[in-house]
């Protein structure tokens, strides 16, 4: 029997029109649309069609969690029962709701509070982040290391896969490690499309700000295991909230998690949302899993065909 993992997307999985085909005449889309859309002050819908809005921090994450959280409860639907869940930086939100431990109406709060940080962090101490891809990791932190102060304010931010690491930090910083990483030969150096510094220490405002607010937030023990970014392994409840603040400013260990869900039996990853980002990750990491996306009618009708085969 398929040991299966649901994995949903962070930011920068968000497209122009996401959504639509899955959705359309689905009452529970329109209802958490509606709760969506009270919260970014907008009609979500509009968001949705908009690919500029899409790009800021305050109207992305919130629009990948509801799609996300859409596509799994279709997931379930078709009887798919999760033996785990984990997310890649945002996405770690959505799994932390899909386990049970919190509730829809927190995981929005939590989100719209955590990327409005998030954005107000990112205008008062401007930041990028960009992915190295092609070199060892341990190169990568080697290079950003021996950057010459005060330049030095970049970190490790992402360990996706082998040979593709991304790194954090002030404008001047990655543009100086930008040219040290072509020297040492980064095969592809490539700047995401996010508004800040994120998980480095430029969000230690926001983190201690998001601290605050996850006082006022109920956390229970997951019902379905539930894997964080941070350390890369399976949270029990205690350790929630602090990994959740220490996400902030520290890195994704995204091949670390995958690999440990793997040797604790995993042997099915579906990717739940926008994108196709983490499927190709995680086939990066170990091609010998099955993986899928779904975000579509025609991929829920592939993945049928997947779980009963």
């Amino acid at each position: 029997m398929r040991k299966i993992a649901i994995i949903f997307p962070g930011q920068g999985s968000q497209s122009e029109g996401m959504g639509s085909n899955l959705f359309k005449d689905d009452p529970e889309a329109r209802r958490l649309k509606h709760l969506v859309s009270s919260h970014l002050g907008e009609d979500l819908d509009v968001v949705l069609n908009n690919q500029t809005k899409l790009n800021q921090t305050a109207f992305a994450q919130l629009a990948i969690l509801w799609v996300s959280s859409l596509v799994y409860d279709r997931l379930l639907a078709l009887g798919i029962k999760p033996d785990a869940v984990a997310g890649f930086s945002l996405g770690e939100y959505t799994a932390l709701w899909a386990s049970g431990a919190i509730t829809f109406d927190d995981v929005i709060h939590l989100v719209d509070e955590r990327s409005k940080l998030m954005e107000r962090d990112a205008l008062k101490r401007p930041g990028k982040m960009m992915a190295v891809i092609g070199l060892p990791t341990s190169v990568v932190e080697e290079v950003i290391e021996a950057l010459d102060e005060p330049l030095s304010r970049v970190v490790v931010a992402n360990l996706n896969a082998p040979g593709q690491t991304v790194i954090s930090g002030s404008l001047k910083s990655v543009q100086l490690a930008k040219e040290r990483l072509k020297v040492r030969g980064a095969k592809r150096l490539v700047e995401l499309a996010v508004a800040g510094a994120f998980h480095s220490p430029l969000m230690e405002d926001a983190a201690h700000d998001l601290e605050e607010r996850l006082k006022t937030i109920m956390v229970q023990e997951p019902i379905v295991a539930f894997y964080q970014n941070v350390t890369g392994n399976r949270s029990t409840v205690t350790e929630i909230k602090p990994l959740l603040v220490r996400h902030m400013t520290e890195p994704v260990r995204f091949e670390h998690m995958i690999r440990t869900m793997i040797k604790d039996g995993i042997d099915t990853f579906i990717e739940a949302g926008p994108g196709h980002v983490l499927k190709g990750l995680i086939k990066r990491i170990d091609p010998d899993v099955t993986t899928m996306s779904v975000s579509s009618e025609d991929e829920l009708e592939q993945l049928k065909g997947l779980i009963t085969s």
